[in-house]
C-alpha cells in the first residue's frame, strides 16, 4: 500500500486542507540531506576525530558498527563530547553544519515544503536551510530566544524554531543527553513554549526515523504533556514493521503515514509534500449549509480536521436554531484554553439560517489545573450569537473585540449547592 491511500494520509490531507494554520511541520536530519549529513554521518566524523586526538577510551570499531545499526548514538555522542571537551565537539558540529551554499543547492523537498501553507516550522537541525530556502519569509529563533517565538507564533508570523539550536549561536547547540537535560528538561520557558505549541497545534514530523535520539527523547516529552489525552499529531516515516508503528502510535498519540522507500534518495518525501502543495484550501465564507444534516457533519469534520478535536459531541435545537458543542479540552493554561475556544468559533465562517445560536462546553478530562472562580473550575461554558461568531470567522471583528461580546458561564450541575447557573469573568489574555 502506497502512503497516499492509507487512511492517516487521508486524514492528515483534510485536516491540512481545512486548516493549514493549524498545521507545524517537526524536521529532522533527513530533509536536508545530502546538503548536510545525517546522524550516522555526523557521528562517525566525530568518533574519527576523537580517536586521531587518541582520546577514543573504547574500541573505535565497536562504535562505528553501532552507529552503522542505528544504536547508542546519543551514548557515543556524550562519550566523544567528554573526550575532547565542549569547545572542540562544537567546532566538528561547525566543520558540519556551517557551509555557504544557495537556495539552489537545498533539497528539493524542503525547499517544496517552505513554500507551504502553514503557521510555522520547528527543526532538530543547525543549519540555515530554513533562512535561506524560505528567502526570508520566515523569522528564526532558537532555544535561547524562545519566548519571543512564541509570541511571534500568537501573532500570526511566519516562524522557524530551531529547538536543538543554530549554527550561529554555539551556546545554543544540543547534542549531547547532558545538552538536551540542560536545554530542555531544566529550562522553563522552552517546556513552556513546547507544551502549549503540542497542545494547540498538530505537529507532522517529517525527515526522521525511529532511531534517531533525539526524535525518541521529543516524543518522550510529547507523551508527559498528552498525559493520557488524545491530542493527534502525524509523522511521515519510511517502512518500519507493524509492531514498531503499533507502539508508536499508542505509546505517544502518532498516526504514522507510512511509506516504503523505493530508493535511498527518499523520493516519497518530495512526493508528498508535493501533494501537499497541490491541495486547495475550501470553504470560503460564502459557502452556505442549509440542511441540519449537512450542517452536523461539515462541523463535525471541522472539529475533527481543523481544530483537531477527537472527544466532542454535537446537539442541535432546532426549535431555539442553537447548537451546541460539548468537547474535552487539551488545555492546560487559560491563555491554552482562550486559543482553543476561539479555534472552535473560527470554523462558522459560512452561511446558514439554521443558525442563531452558538453554544460551547469546555469539559475537563481530568483534575482540573485551570480556575475562572473560585469555586468550581470543572466546567466552562461559553455563549455566542452566531451573527457575531460569523464575523469573527470571517475576519470582520477582531480576536479581542469577539471575546468580550462571549458570555461565561458554569451550569448549575457542577460544584453548585444553589443549582443556578454562575456567570464567569474570562478577561482575554493579550501577549
Amino acid at each position: 500500500m502506497k502512503f497516499n491511500t492509507s487512511q492517516n494520509f487521508e486524514d492528515f490531507l483534510q485536516l491540512y486542507r481545512n486548516n493549514p494554520a493549524r498545521v507545524i511541520f517537526f524536521t529532522g536530519a533527513g530533509l536536508s540531506m545530502p546538503l548536510f549529513p545525517n546522524w550516522q554521518t555526523f557521528l562517525k566524523d566525530l568518533v574519527n576525530y576523537t580517536d586521531a586526538k587518541g582520546k577514543l577510551r573504547f574500541d573505535k570499531t565497536e562504535l562505528l558498527e553501532k552507529i552503522d545499526k542505528g544504536l547508542n548514538f546519543l551514548e557515543i555522542a556524550d562519550h566523544c563530547a567528554e573526550a575532547i571537551g565542549k569547545n572542540e565537539y562544537r567546532e566538528i558540529i561547525e566543520k558540519n553544519f556551517d557551509k555557504e551554499f544557495t537556495y539552489e543547492d537545498i533539497p528539493n523537498a524542503y525547499k517544496i515544503l517552505l513554500s507551504l501553507q502553514f503557521k510555522s516550522l520547528i527543526t532538530t537541525n543547525y543549519d540555515r536551510i530554513p533562512e535561506i530556502g524560505s528567502q526570508g519569509k520566515y523569522n528564526c529563533y532558537n532555544n535561547r530566544n524562545i519566548s519571543e517565538a512564541l509570541k511571534a507564533i500568537e501573532k500570526g508570523k511566519k516562524v522557524v524554531l530551531k529547538i536543538h539550536g543554530d549554527i550561529l549561536n554555539q551556546d545554543s547547540i544540543v547534542l549531547t543527553a547532558e545538552d538536551f537535560k540542560d536545554i530542555i528538561n531544566n529550562n522553563k520557558s522552552v517546556q513552556n513554549a513546547l507544551r502549549s505549541i503540542f497542545s494547540t497545534s498538530t505537529i507532522c514530523f517529517i525527515g526522521f526515523g525511529l532511531s534517531d535520539p533525539h526524535f525518541n527523547l521529543i516524543l518522550e516529552f510529547l507523551n508527559a504533556i498528552n498525559n493520557g489525552q488524545n491530542i493527534i499529531h502525524y509523522a511521515f516515516l519510511s517502512g518500519k514493521s507493524a509492531f514498531e508503528i503499533h507502539s508508536l502510535e499508542k505509546k505517544n498519540g502518532i498516526k504514522v503515514i507510512e511509506y516504503i522507500p523505493s530508493s535511498a534518495a527518499h523520493p516519497e518525501v518530495e512526493e508528498f509534500v508535493n501533494l501537499l502543495k497541490g491541495v486547495n484550501i475550501p470553504l470560503s465564507s460564502s459557502a452556505s449549509l442549509n440542511t441540519e444534516k449537512d450542517l452536523l457533519l461539515f462541523i463535525q469534520d471541522c472539529l475533527r480536521f481543523t481544530v483537531g478535536i477527537t472527544k466532542y459531541y454535537i446537539d442541535y435545537d432546532s426549535t431555539q436554531k442553537r447548537i451546541t458543542i460539548n468537547y474535552f479540552t487539551r488545555a492546560s493554561t487559560n491563555y491554552e484554553l482562550q486559543k482553543e475556544v476561539l479555534s472552535i468559533y473560527r470554523i462558522f465562517n459560512f452561511e446558514t439560517e439554521l443558525l442563531e445560536y452558538v453554544k460551547i462546553c469546555t469539559i475537563f478530562p481530568t483534575e482540573p489545573n485551570i480556575e475562572y472562580t473560585e469555586f468550581s473550575p470543572m466546567d466552562l461554558v461559553s455563549l455566542s450569537t452566531y451573527i457575531n461568531a460569523n464575523k469573527f470567522a470571517c475576519k470582520k471583528i477582531s480576536e479581542s473585540d469577539f471575546w468580550t461580546l462571549l458570555g461565561f458561564n458554569q451550569p448549575s450541575k457542577l460544584g453548585n449547592i444553589h443549582f443556578i447557573d454562575r456567570n464567569v469573568d474570562f478577561p482575554y489574555i493579550n501577549y
